[in-house]
């Protein structure tokens, strides 16, 4: 299944497959269009949540997140969508410890009250160091998130990746943020578990070109980090996905116009 933006009016769309291969698919169901609730889907996360798909996503026109679960477990129909108002920032969705939870550009985190995320607490400040790039995925049992932070480094903004872990399993109290590498002026990344460790693939500005890189970590909670490697550098370099494929690491990632990948012997 997949959702994602299309149309002139950015809908946001959801598609699933009529077979277990993916070779034919159905008729995408529009979930909303900018007139009606301001959807933008191109900023969004997608995860299924007490076995019906949900996503998170950035509306266009009020630049609030949105939570909307499907009423079904195929994603046939969808209910009204939850606002969480003030806040601008690619989300990243994630089912912790049962309920699920959203972490807002590595800034704030926020788990719901119930399985279904119907009722939500308030989004708890989690850093001081604001990104716009946050990514939450399970580490050694409880929520990690990371994010390019915005760093004042010789008078000048830059940012660096970090990574934080929470101290239990539900998210109530988070340790310290900490870079993973010494490169500034870093964005977009995917964090993943590797053969028990953490490991992000992550781009890096570097003068004309951006860098792809892949850095892991040396223990189970990600207290310590590897060298990255570097596994590609162009200038149109974007969106990087870490997976597991035959057991070893790989990525796809956005090269211009083009789709690659790259797998990590």
């Amino acid at each position: 299944a997949l959702a994602y933006q299309a149309g002139d009016d950015w809908e946001l769309r959801y598609a699933r497959a009529n077979d277990t291969n993916g070779d034919n698919w159905g008729e995408p169901i529009v979930i909303g269009e900018m007139e009606e609730d301001n959807t933008f889907g191109n900023l969004l996360s997608a995860a299924i949540v007490n076995g019906h798909p949900a996503i998170a996503y950035l509306a266009s026109l009020s630049r609030e997140l949105h939570y909307v679960r499907a009423l079904d477990a195929n994603g046939d129909s969808w209910g009204d969508p939850i606002i969480f108002e003030g806040h601008l920032a690619v989300p990243s969705l994630l089912v912790v410890n049962g309920k699920p939870a959203l972490c807002f550009a590595g800034e704030y985190y926020v788990r719901a009250q119930d399985v279904n995320g119907e009722s939500w607490g308030d989004p708890v400040n989690v850093t001081p160091q604001w990104g716009w790039w946050g990514q939450m995925f399970l580490v050694n049992g409880c929520p990690a998130i990371t994010c390019d932070a915005k760093v004042l480094i010789n008078g000048h903004y830059t940012k660096v990746l970090k990574y934080m872990r929470a101290l239990d399993a539900d998210g109530n109290s988070w340790g310290e943020m900490t870079p993973v590498s010494s490169d500034t002026n870093t964005t977009m990344n995917s964090p993943l578990v590797v053969h028990g460790h953490p490991a992000i693939a992550y781009v890096w500005r570097h003068g004309d070109y951006k860098h792809l890189k892949y850095v892991k970590a040396t223990d189970p909670d990600g207290t310590n980090w590897r060298y990255p490697v570097i596994v590609d550098e162009v200038v149109g370099l974007s969106y990087p996905s870490l997976k597991i494929v035959s057991g070893y690491p790989a990525i796809g990632y956005i090269d211009g116009i083009q789709i690659k990948f790259a797998i990590y012997y």
